[in-house]
């Protein structure tokens, strides 16, 4: 009976979790089927307010067509209006103009103007020129007739029918100004030259006094401090200062000091001498190094040389230049230069490099000239047969 009561509870059991099952898969269903309406509606109510907002683009884009086209018609029309209303008032401004020219020509017969020159046989003698017109009425009655209509050109000698006279005159004027300035270069150089030899010879002197000076003072200050021992003086001061803490020392040594501990204090202090007395020779050296370094940056070139025995009394030496890798031109400059050519123009400068240049070729012509050649080889050979024994 039991068994029957268990097997009809677990299929009741079964029975209900089906029901269960089956009531949500309804309500799953039924749930989907209401969700997909409600996102269909709000499918269709996008697509509706997209139609909407399509349209309202379409009708306020055909109405602000509209409206540009009518304001363009409207600034068109009223620039034609400018247009015309310009061309109106520049034509009488022209009438106007004309009118007072001609009114000005009678009032004033000469006139005068700034023109340019269009010919390109004469144009850069002659870029520009003034015109100087002179109406053929002026200086007579009102009612007197004129021999011709057209102005006379008063400034025509100076103009550019005339362009081979300014030229002739323009070529002296550069002639004249080129000897002018020859000369004054001239003057200019001798009186620089004279000035900086009086500069420098003073500078010259300046310098050997002051170098004088300084040796007096070094010499008298080492005599005076050679005089009064100062040296000694400062020891002497010294030891005076510490006699009390040397007694104390001394007496601490006698009471409590030991060989050995004499032995350690007196290393050390030989120890401190022979450091100081090492620091006291690195010094030195170093100073000569730096002194020695110091002299080759001043060295253009740096040579070396060696030599072979080639017989009793007889070597073969080789020699060689390099130039020097660590030389400094600008404290070469302060020792060895000279400021002369620091005050000369660039048209002194440009003239003793023409020269030097023509020095240069004038070597080099004379050292590749073959009849100069021969004849130093003949007057070699008729040396040669007069020193040769007969």
């Amino acid at each position: 009976m039991a068994r029957i009561w268990l097997a009809r509870r677990q299929v009741a059991r079964v029975k209900q979790q089906r029901l269960h099952l089956a009531a949500t898969k309804i309500q799953r269903v039924w749930r989907a089927y209401r969700d997909r309406q409600y996102v269909t509606a709000l499918r269709a109510e996008k697509e509706r307010y997209n139609m909407y907002m399509r349209s309202t683009r379409v009708i306020q884009g055909g109405v602000r067509m509209a409206l540009a086209r009518r304001e363009f018609m409207r600034r068109k029309l009223t620039r034609l209006a400018q247009s015309a209303s310009r061309i109106q008032s520049q034509v009488k401004i022209y009438f106007a103009r004309k009118e007072l020219h001609e009114l000005d020509l009678r009032e004033t017969p000469i006139q005068a103007s700034f023109a340019l020159n269009l010919n390109p046989k004469n144009q850069r003698m002659l870029p520009w020129s003034w015109r100087v017109f002179m109406a053929p009425w002026a200086g007579k009655a009102p009612g007197e007739p004129a021999e011709s209509e057209e102005f006379v050109d008063i400034f025509k000698k100076v103009g550019v029918n005339n362009w081979d006279t300014v030229a002739a005159v323009h070529c002296q004027k550069l002639a004249r100004g080129f000897l002018t300035r020859t000369r004054a270069q001239r003057t200019k150089t001798i009186a620089t030259g004279a000035v900086r030899g009086i500069v420098e010879n003073a500078l010259k002197v300046a310098a050997r006094r002051r170098r004088c000076a300084i040796k007096i003072q070094s010499v008298f200050r080492g005599w005076l401090v050679r005089r009064t021992n100062l040296i000694c003086h400062k020891r002497e001061a010294a030891r005076k200062a510490n006699m009390t803490n040397a007694a104390a020392v001394q007496v601490f040594l006698k009471r409590h000091g030991t060989p050995d501990y004499e032995g350690d204090v007196l290393d050390l202090v030989i120890k401190k001498a022979s450091t100081m007395m090492q620091t006291a020779w690195r010094g030195y050296m170093a100073r000569r190094l730096v002194d020695q370094l110091r002299e080759e940056a001043l060295w253009p070139v740096k040579g070396w040389f060696e030599y072979t025995a080639t017989g009793r009394e007889a070597v073969q030496v080789e020699v060689c230049f390099l130039p020097n890798p660590s030389f400094d031109d600008y404290k070469y400059f302060l020792t060895h230069g000279s400021t002369s050519a620091l005050q000369l123009s660039l048209e002194e400068l440009e003239a003793d490099l023409a020269s030097a240049m023509t020095s240069i070729q004038g070597n080099h012509f004379l050292r590749e000239d073959p009849f100069r050649r021969d004849s130093k080889s003949s007057k070699a050979s008729k040396e040669t047969a007069i020193a040769r024994p007969v």
